[in-house]
């Protein structure tokens, strides 16, 4: 048994799905489908049963996925604290680091990444605001602030890796999903295209969804989703979900977050490009010992 074949599982039970389990993973999906099964060829047991709406834990796979989380955890924890442990406390970082971020991203993993960064360095004052893709890209290329994270789609990444003045890196490929309870049969839908979902109720994270630059915005007759609710919380956002009240579109990092069971479908937009999640920083910035610091802390979180 491996820590990989471990991940994997977790990855899977997080989304009811291989393919975006491997999306996350940025592997191939052949490589979760083997992990997989190769851990349960170890276990003796069945951790999934395959249904065509996703993968559902089986009562065996559910207790499998509790001790699972809390061996990561553990392997997590220890990284911590050898990271922690190799710094006296007169060496640790200190300063101010001013972070910018689009709110999705803030909340799928950058809270935890905060955290996590404070409790190794509690000299630092960090500071993490939000604001729309736009404004976050371009406070980042004129050095507004000392790190910024963003989607990009992959022309947009190209045209600022051409720029010699900042750095970009790409994290992640983000892919977007429509996230519903089964009483509304969309599940069926191997995937829906945005025209599609104009009238079902809609709850929408922040104003991400509606804008007229917005994904849900249709040429052809100028109407947006029918949107009950705006927020920031993942967690009322759950709420709708799954007591069936509406549906929502999330990345698969905000997925991850949410424990979906499986009464939910979760299902790709087939005209929708996925998004790049990034990091763009000056390399020559006078505190970029702190912002590697702080990059190194998200990618363990991401």
């Amino acid at each position: 048994m491996r820590i990989e074949q471990l991940e994997y599982f977790a990855e899977a039970a997080k989304y009811h799905s291989i393919s975006i389990a491997a999306d996350k993973l940025f592997v191939s999906q052949p490589a979760v489908s083997i992990a997989i099964k190769n851990l349960e060829n170890e276990l003796g047991c069945i951790l999934f049963e395959r249904s065509k709406n996703g993968l559902v834990l089986t009562k065996i796979g559910h207790k499998v996925l509790k001790k699972c989380e809390t061996i990561l955890k553990e392997e997590k924890s220890i990284y911590q604290l050898v990271e922690g442990e190799k710094k006296e406390p007169g060496e640790r970082l200190q300063g101010e680091l001013r972070v910018l971020a689009i709110p999705m991203l803030v909340y799928s993993f950058l809270n935890d990444a905060a955290y996590s960064f404070l409790d190794k360095n509690d000299g630092v004052n960090l500071i993490i605001r939000e604001n729309n893709v736009n404004n976050v890209t371009a406070d980042a290329v004129a050095g507004k602030v000392d790190v910024a994270f963003t989607m990009l789609d992959e022309e947009d990444v190209k045209r600022l890796e051409a720029n010699k003045d900042i750095y970009i890196k790409k994290l992640t490929l983000e892919k977007t999903y429509i996230v519903a309870h089964k009483r509304f049969g969309l599940g069926g839908n191997l995937s829906l295209r945005k025209d599609e979902l104009k009238d079902f109720p809609f709850v929408s994270f922040s104003n991400s969804h509606i804008s007229e630059q917005n994904i849900f915005y249709t040429d052809t007759d100028k109407q947006t989703v029918s949107v009950m609710l705006k927020t920031y919380s993942l967690d009322l956002i759950k709420r709708f979900i799954i007591n069936g009240k509406a549906i929502t579109a999330l990345s698969s990092s905000a997925i991850s977050k949410m424990e979906i069971d499986e009464n939910i479908d979760i299902i790709p937009i087939s005209d929708l490009s996925p998004g790049v999640s990034c990091v763009i920083y000056n390399e020559n910035s006078p505190k970029i010992e702190l912002i590697k610091a702080f990059e190194e802390e998200v990618i363990h979180c991401y």
